[in-house]
């Protein structure tokens, strides 16, 4: 998760960054050294909160999205999708699911203990 809120944050300072050096560019006299590194200055000054506000952004999406969902009953089995794939998730990883069966290694009870013969 922490991997596509950097993206989207990256992707939206970008986006920012690149919007504003152009508008700026197309601005008459931009070859001049100080109109072209005032441009560049304010394209990197807007990129930088762009990123800042794509990452906060993108954090509240996909956290409410995936974190906040809650237990749906049997309407997250009937909509399956990424509701169903995590509920699937955490079952398997919980003590006793799909990826940590003790239940296979554990030693019998006393009471189930077999007899040897003599």
């Amino acid at each position: 998760m922490i991997y596509w809120i950097k993206r989207g944050g990256r992707l939206f300072g970008a986006t920012v960054f690149f919007a504003v050096l152009i508008s700026m560019m197309l601005r008459p006299d931009m070859l001049s050294l100080r109109n072209s590194i005032t441009a560049l200055a304010c394209a990197l000054l807007t990129g930088s909160i762009g990123w800042f506000i794509g990452t906060v952004v993108c954090d509240i999406l996909l956290k409410g999205v995936c974190a906040d969902l809650g237990d749906g009953g049997a309407e997250s089995l009937v909509e399956g999708g990424i509701l169903q794939r995590l509920q699937m998730m955490n079952e398997q990883m919980a003590p006793g699911g799909e990826e940590m069966p003790f239940e296979k290694n554990r030693p019998p009870a006393r009471g189930e203990r077999k007899k040897r013969k003599k």
